[in-house]
């Protein structure tokens, strides 16, 4: 319970009250309140996950329930297939452990910087489009498996920063497939799989790369209009 307070309390200052320098020598920092509303998406999505982890574990912020973990997580057997439509979408709020949930929560921060830039509508699109793009990766899998968390979002907005942009070029665009295919593809040689409660934790890269992938095409059909 201390963690979680701790970890909650620290997410809304920095997101809250870290302001971005203006623009102009000459111009003011936004208030807080105008600084909460372009952050609004990323701030929430960080506070909700880390509550929901909360109750998975009992309320002690540490070890994760197993039998609500087999319930939410999306498992990859035929026994478990009455559940899927609800784990399909369920899975994408649940983690691990701590510094699974902790890990996927400070990279929703960082990305708070593209909803600043895109607008907190446009972030959440991204972020459910390289999520839902992800799951996927377990039809890959052959042995008994299950997937959690919502890094395939997070990967999407992380391609959609570099992405994003108006006047991008088909160069650009390619480039930016190929470089997230070099990432997936590094971190597929040491090891794949995906997040389960064993102690030797693996990384499902392969959604990553569907998700980041997702977000740049998205990107791409929809691009951003500014002005």
């Amino acid at each position: 319970m201390i963690i979680f307070s701790l970890a909650t309390i620290s997410y809304i200052i920095i997101l809250v009250f870290y302001r971005p320098s203006p623009k102009s020598l000459k111009g003011t920092s936004i208030s807080i309140k105008e600084n909460f509303k372009t952050i609004k998406v990323s701030l929430l999505s960080g506070i909700i996950l880390l509550f929901i982890f909360l109750v998975v574990t009992q309320f002690s912020f540490t070890k994760v329930d197993e039998h609500l973990y087999s319930i939410f997580g999306l498992t990859n057997t035929k026994e478990a297939a009455k559940l899927w439509p609800l784990q399909f979408f369920s899975h994408l709020v649940i983690h691990a452990d701590t510094y699974h949930v902790l890990s996927n929560v400070f990279a929703i921060g960082l990305a708070s910087m593209y909803e600043r830039r895109a607008g907190s509508t446009r972030f959440f699109k991204v972020l459910m489009v390289g999520a839902l793009s992800s799951v996927p990766s377990i039809l890959f899998y052959y042995d008994t498996v299950t997937i959690s968390g919502i890094s395939g979002g997070i990967f999407a907005l992380a391609a959609a920063y570099f992405t994003d942009f108006e006047n991008l070029t088909t160069p650009e665009w390619i480039s930016a497939i190929l470089m997230f295919l070099i990432v997936a593809f590094i971190f597929s040689i040491s090891g794949n799989g995906s997040l389960t409660l064993e102690d030797d934790l693996q990384v499902d890269h392969l959604g990553h790369f569907m998700g980041a992938l997702a977000g740049i095409v998205y990107c791409r059909v929809k691009p951003i209009k500014f002005g």
